[in-house]
């Protein structure tokens, strides 16, 4: 026997290392999923952090919403918070969806060249709630269809408006002066 325990202590060495990197991953791909794209950072600062925005909300939600699935529903207040989750990643991921086509026709024309439009979802926080930006639609019918859905899964939300840069992009003057 004791001339297979080297092996043995060997195969669970194995396993134990393979299962740190498979764990390794989801933390990875969490960080990549929050990077801002550096494209769309050449084509306007705000829309780069506006598609970050919803593919780390994304993330978020859906990472709060399956934490919250194994929890047993003793009370309304916990189903309330369940159900809330559900509604948050899954409008996160229709958004990510619906926006993606848009923000890759941005990163390849590397300008904007026609009207964008975006709306607001306002979410509980201690202090009150907090404004988040969502977009960039295309078309002022897309935004508001996907206004009305997150309004219809009780999410309070502004209607949709033209989009504009709330940064004021850097000349290049300004640029070679620093």
């Amino acid at each position: 026997m004791n001339l297979n325990f080297p092996f043995v202590l060997a195969i669970v060495m194995a396993i134990n290392l393979s299962a740190c990197g498979k764990k390794s991953e989801t933390p990875h791909k969490a960080k990549e999923q929050m990077q801002i794209d550096a494209q769309l950072l050449k084509v306007d600062m705000d829309l780069a952090m506006l598609e970050m925005d919803l593919r780390t909300s994304q993330t978020v939600d859906c990472m709060i919403a399956n934490s919250m699935k194994n929890l047993e529903a003793k009370n309304k207040i916990v189903e309330e918070m369940k159900t809330t989750a559900a509604g948050e990643c899954a409008i996160a991921g229709e958004l990510a969806e619906a926006t993606k086509a848009t923000f890759d026709a941005l990163k390849s024309a590397g300008a904007v060249n026609s009207p964008l439009f975006v709306f607001s979802i306002y979410k509980a926080e201690s202090e009150g709630s907090k404004e988040q930006r969502v977009g960039v639609f295309s078309s002022v019918e897309q935004c508001t269809e996907l206004e009305q859905h997150a309004h219809n899964l009780g999410m309070p939300t502004s209607k949709c408006k033209e989009w504009e840069s709330l940064l004021k992009p850097m000349s290049e003057s300004s640029l070679r002066a620093k």
